[in-house]
């Protein structure tokens, strides 16, 4: 052991000893032993060495853990509390518990496992949970640059306010769907929509961090407001809200979320709000054609996984304030078909981490938080 690591275990002994010393609870002395030479042990000593780092008052004195860990004979205020609440923490974590190497899953218990340990281990019943980091087709075809920045190296969005908007016009639709297929249209008015509203912008804003301002607040809600007075007569055809569709294929998973399934008789309609106005069909025809295949892929999904016959797909533009808000988009079964053999080919496309497409649009590239990284404009 070198000079380092045999200063730093007395340090650590001498804080123990300082702290029990009025207290019963003295087994946490053995336990620090044991657990020194264990794997979180190590990892303790890396962190102590970044902590000292940040902390240290002399350059000179990395070689040595005396400063400032140890200031005239009496240990450090914050270095007690840095050791302290690390191994209180995995002490009252359970990390003391013990655990029979020999039988690492016990009848009649169920074992949690990471990928790793799990490697090499027979299990005649296994659930893996966290599947939905899954690839983003539609990110990857828009630009496979911007997808590998943000999905495989996980940057995170500059710009989220857009976002934010979005997420809730979405949410409060969802709100007033939810009533629908409880029977209860009769609690669709503006009171309770500004309600649920503001409800979702509350939440929003604790869970992501960002807010609106009061411009686009109202503007958000003025669309909710102006889609309940639009569908007011029709709730009746309203079958399912907020749909999750998966269907397992042999070397992926595609999952999708459908925001509305409408319709009557035999036959659906599948229904994917944009809360944005209505494009121009001629300027953003390529990324109109991107949502049509996206609403292919929603077709073949529900016909998939539900037998149900999909007769039409519409695209719901709720920022559309005057004109018709639909686009619509007949169900040809080529066409799907079609569709799907080029998300497969997009699929192992990203599986390869292929990344060496660019976005044709300019629109995208101006609104890009890569642009001046990859000289595309």
């Amino acid at each position: 052991m070198n000079n380092s690591i045999g200063t730093f275990h007395s340090l650590c002994l001498r804080i123990i000893k300082e702290r029990l010393e009025h207290t019963p609870n003295s087994d946490i002395v053995d336990f620090y032993n044991n657990w020194m030479a264990t794997t979180d042990g190590a990892r303790f000593r890396f962190r102590w060495n970044r902590f000292r780092y940040d902390k240290t008052i002399e350059p000179h004195a990395m070689t040595t853990l005396k400063s400032p860990a140890v200031v005239n004979g009496r240990i450090d205020t914050q270095t007690e509390w840095f050791f302290n609440s690390y191994l209180r923490f995995l002490y009252d974590g359970g990390i003391s518990e013990y655990e029979d190497d020999a039988e690492y899953a016990p009848s009649g218990c169920v074992s949690f496992l990471t990928i790793h340990q799990s490697k090499g281990m027979e299990f005649p019943i296994v659930f893996v949970d966290s599947l939905g980091n899954i690839p983003r087709k539609s990110y990857y075809e828009t630009c496979s640059l911007q997808y590998k920045f943000y999905k495989e190296l996980e940057f995170a969005p500059v710009r989220v306010n857009a976002m934010l908007f979005g997420m809730l016009v979405h949410q409060t639709i969802e709100d007033i769907h939810r009533v629908v297929l409880r029977r209860e249209e009769r609690l669709i008015d503006a009171e309770n929509i500004t309600a649920w509203f503001d409800a979702n912008y509350t939440s929003l804003t604790k869970s992501e961090r960002t807010y609106l301002a009061e411009p686009q607040r109202n503007a958000a809600l003025k669309q909710v407001l102006r889609y309940a007075e639009r569908q007011d007569g029709q709730w009746h055809t309203l079958k399912e809200a907020e749909v999750n569709v998966s269907l397992v294929k042999p070397d992926y998973i595609i999952e999708g979320k459908i925001d509305l399934i409408k319709g009557e008789g035999d036959t659906v309609e599948l229904v994917d709000f944009k809360s944005e106005k209505k494009p121009d069909i001629f300027k953003d025809a390529e990324r109109l054609e991107h949502y049509r295949r996206q609403l292919h892929v929603y077709a073949h999904l529900i016909e998939e996984r539900t037998g149900q016959k999909v007769s039409r797909m519409n695209l719901y533009y709720t920022g559309e304030e005057s004109g018709v808000p639909t686009i619509s988009y007949p169900y040809q079964k080529t066409a799907v078909d079609a569709t799907i053999m080029a998300f497969d080919d997009t699929v192992h496309k990203i599986l390869r981490k292929e990344y060496s497409h660019r976005a044709k649009s300019p629109k995208t590239c101006e609104g890009c938080d890569f642009r001046h990284y990859c000289g595309n404009m």
